[in-house]
């Protein structure tokens, strides 16, 4: 069964620790076992075409969280977003692979605001 593409635009503060949770879905909205599979979620500037700046992999960054219920966290650092420029826009996705087949589960557009108290 094919997987659901999420578009999500999110808004982050620079030098924040950011979990950013996502939901693995059939296209019928039922959620995907993830058991066993591997996922990476790039952020890149300023397209999907851009400049590399950030990459996490299950087990550096990315967290199956709960595989039956196809839940997945990825864990941006405070040094990640530390590095990201004020006002910045960025694309992100996340791609996840089950039995050789890759499938972009999110993907969007990354806002990235200041933080008021560095």
């Amino acid at each position: 069964m094919a997987l659901t593409t999420n578009i999500a635009n999110l808004t982050i503060i620079r030098g924040d620790t950011v979990i950013h949770r996502i939901t693995v879905k059939n296209t019928d909205e039922t959620v995907k076992d993830i058991t066993g599979a591997t996922a990476r979620y790039t952020i890149r500037t300023p397209t999907y075409s851009g400049t590399q700046v950030l990459q996490k992999t299950v087990g550096s960054g990315i967290a199956l969280t709960t595989p039956t219920g196809g839940v997945l966290d990825v864990t941006l650092t405070t040094t990640d977003t530390a590095a990201l420029t004020v006002h910045g826009r960025y694309a992100y996705d996340c791609e996840v692979t089950i039995a050789g087949q890759v499938s972009t589960v999110q993907r969007g557009a990354l806002t990235v605001e200041g933080d008021v108290s560095v």
